[in-house]
């Protein structure tokens, strides 16, 4: 009987490690797959950040070429109300006044000159 009794714990043992081994099969492939995910999750977060990076980027840009294009916009009227008007003081006080000008021109990095106003249009805007 002990002989039998030694084979049915050596099937019992055989049987548990083939169960185990299958547990931990699973186990790894789940891991396998959660990597994969995690991996693809960066990549995604990675495009989302380039992404947000450049349109931060571009934002600043056009802010920055709407501010260059309201001082010249500004310098253009200061210098046509000192120039064309008869009495430029009357014209709402500091509002274009020497300071201001001054602060336009000088807002503009140095080596950057005023964007160009756009040319007169030839017909007249619809009311």
């Amino acid at each position: 009987m002990e002989p039998l009794f030694a084979i049915a714990l050596f099937a019992v043992g055989v049987l548990s490690g083939v169960g185990l081994r299958g547990l931990l099969s699973d186990s790894k492939l789940r891991q396998r797959q959660l990597e994969l995910e995690l991996e693809s999750e960066r990549e995604r977060f990675s495009t989302y950040r380039d992404r947000v990076e450049k349109h931060f980027d571009q934002t600043a840009h056009l802010f920055r070429d709407l501010t260059n294009q309201h001082a010249a916009l500004y310098h253009h009227l200061a210098e046509g109300a000192r120039e064309l008007s008869p009495n430029p003081e009357l014209l709402g006080g500091q509002a274009f006044g020497p300071a201001l000008l001054d602060f336009a021109v000088s807002s503009r990095p140095a080596d950057e000159e005023p964007p160009a106003l756009p040319e007169r249009a030839t017909t007249p805007a619809p009311l």
